[in-house]
């Protein structure tokens, strides 16, 4: 399949604002040039990676930027949590 190929079909979906930011800086720091071409690399990557079982690049990075926001999180409530404490 070439990527210049004609795109006929259309998938919409909704992100909320933090789900939207997160993608948008992940596209960007993968070198994506749009949210759609990122968008469509992963469900195209999702296709092929789920007939053998093994996850692709793009899923390991989406894994990765998921888990580093889980991090953050946990430390802002950690934080949160001491100063109650105090």
């Amino acid at each position: 399949m070439t990527l210049l190929q004609p795109k006929s079909k259309t998938i919409s979906f909704r992100l909320s604002k933090v789900e939207y930011e997160a993608a948008e800086r992940l596209f960007r720091d993968l070198g994506y040039r749009s949210v759609s071409f990122f968008a469509r690399s992963v469900v195209l990557a999702f296709q092929h990676s789920a007939a053998n079982g093994a996850p692709s690049e793009i899923q390991m990075s989406e894994i990765c930027y998921r888990l580093e926001f889980i991090m953050l999180e946990l430390r802002k409530i950690r934080e949160t949590v001491t100063k109650r404490e105090l």
